[in-house]
């Protein structure tokens, strides 16, 4: 019993140092995303991000997104989606307000085509992002983040790529 009355003390000591720098953050922004294949137009959407400082410098998350381009084909209206949702992590090079990094996501990118409401979707694809930003630190509370993602998408033994391009607002916590 004393046992589990030290190891819980350390787990609510270890919690309590950890949260006296670290920090949550929301953000919500547009982008585009563009595929590296021919005839593909850019799809444009919004994004949203949820990130938690482990220290000042590393920062992990989640995020998705949702772009979309429509066209008029034979009087019906078509739709091309691409939603990518993944695990990140982030290093920043600065800690300023002005916070240049790179880091990589993780996840997957499902695409579908919608046409007069009807939505179909494929298969998941594996979505490995390399990724460079800034982020500008208007105050404590408030911050600009733009950053770039090339994708590398992997499905059924085949490589696609794609681009997507961000700018966005963020919330700190």
């Amino acid at each position: 019993m004393k046992n589990s009355i030290k190891a819980f003390a350390i787990l609510v000591f270890m919690v309590a140092n950890l949260s006296s720098f670290s920090q949550f953050s929301v953000g919500v922004g547009g982008g585009i995303f563009r595929n590296d294949g021919s005839g593909n137009d850019s799809q444009l959407g919004p994004q949203i991000q949820l990130n938690y400082n482990v220290t000042d410098n590393i920062r992990i998350g989640a995020h998705f997104g949702y772009y979309k381009n429509s066209t008029d084909f034979l009087g019906t209206k078509i739709s091309i989606i691409s939603m990518p949702v993944s695990l990140s992590a982030e290093y920043a090079f600065m800690t300023d307000a002005i916070s240049p990094y790179a880091g990589i996501d993780v996840g997957m990118l499902k695409s579908g085509i919608s046409s007069d409401g009807n939505s179909e979707f494929g298969d998941g694809m594996l979505n490995i992002a390399p990724k460079l930003g800034i982020n500008y630190n208007i105050n404590d509370s408030w911050g600009l983040n733009l950053h770039g993602k090339y994708h590398f998408l992997l499905y059924d033994g085949s490589q696609y790529n794609a681009l997507s391009f961000n700018l966005g607002v963020i919330k700190n916590f």
